[in-house]
């Protein structure tokens, strides 16, 4: 039967028996503010990695719509290719203006709407 190791993955040690402090500053009180710069940043961690995953799964829809469109014009005549550049202006307007909600709802403390998925 194998065991398992997983519960000391995450397993953060500090001795704060030796810690140096200055004369004028209690030891237990420096021992608790360096603790709490400690979790402040763990969660500044958590918090980076919660926003960089949730920006993958939108990096990926982008790059597919920038390589259909890269695509289309490639394969595009004069004719079609006005078409394309109007079609990415109105696109470009929709993407403006469901900005504008969302920063005018986030002013407000409201959680702005999600725009239509356009497809």
């Amino acid at each position: 039967m194998p065991i398992d190791y997983s519960k000391w993955d995450n397993l953060e040690l500090s001795d704060d028996s030796d810690v140096e402090v200055h004369p004028n500053i209690e030891r237990n009180t420096f021992i608790r503010l360096r603790q709490r710069k400690i979790r402040e940043e763990r969660e500044n961690r958590r918090l980076r990695r919660e926003r960089i995953e949730t920006m993958i799964p939108m990096n990926k829809d982008l790059i597919e719509r920038i390589s259909a469109l890269r695509s289309r014009i490639a394969d595009a005549n004069e004719d079609s290719l006005k078409e394309i550049m109007k079609e990415w202006a109105q696109d470009v307007e929709k993407a403006r203006v469901a900005k504008e909600k969302r920063d005018s709802a986030t002013s407000q403390g409201k959680i702005p709407e999600q725009p239509p998925r356009t497809r």
